[in-house]
Parts: C-alpha cells; structure tokens; sequence
C-alpha cells in the first residue's frame, strides 16, 4: 500500500462515517482510521520539510503564495527535485495492518459514489 492510499482513506472517512454500519466493519472503519492518521501525521512532517528546503520565502522567511494563494511558490531551479521528492513521499510504502480491511461482503449495501469506493478500494478485499 502507498502513501497515497492513506490519504484517500481519510478524505473519503468524512463521507461513511455517518453511514449505518454493523458494529465489526465501524471497528474495522476505526483501526484503518487509527493507522491511516499516522501515516497522515508522518506525510504532514515530510511535507513541511520539502516545503522547508525548496519553497520560495519573503524576507521574514515566510512562504510565498501563487496568486491566487492555492498553493506555495517553489524556486525555479529546484522544482524537479522538489517534484521527485513529493511524488516520493506519496508512493512511499506503508503498512496498514491487513487484518483490518473489509470484505466486500460486509459492505455490500452500502452505497458509495464512485470517487469514494476508489478512495477506499485498497482496503476491501474479496
């Protein structure tokens, strides 16, 4: 599994968390929650220190923002290994314990969209 993975988790969590679940698959729901947070807590310090080392920064040593203050300015002649380093971190492997995924089976009334379902995917099995 990816980093990535874990992210997706998370934004999708806010879209079944409210949903009618047995009491097994919210536990389950609970734990990869649990495992996916830290591995969102070790993305956020990772990210801080790429944005730390390649980020353009005004004279009080605060980041710079796009125009439309979307995202943070990155020297010109490190953004490909800025890049590299980002794409790094996103498909870094992690562990999420697979004994805490969910069979298909157990969530097969729940209706999800699309973009949800494909955000949770690597924690369904067959």
């Amino acid at each position: 599994m990816k980093m990535i993975d874990a992210l997706n988790f998370l934004e999708a969590y806010s879209s079944i968390k409210n949903k009618p679940l047995k009491i097994n698959i919210i536990y389950k729901l609970s734990k990869c929650l649990e495992e996916c947070e830290k591995e969102r807590d070790f993305y956020q310090q990772q990210l801080a220190n790429i944005l730390n080392k390649y980020a353009k920064k005004d004279e009080n040593g605060n980041f710079i923002y796009t125009n439309e203050k979307t995202g943070i300015l990155i020297n010109e002649s490190q953004q490909q290994v800025c890049e590299k380093e980002l794409s790094e971190l996103l498909t870094l492997d992690i562990n999420i314990n697979e004994k805490y995924f969910i069979k298909i089976t157990d969530i097969a009334d729940l209706e999800l969209d699309i973009e949800t379902f494909n955000k949770i995917k690597p924690f369904i099995v067959e």
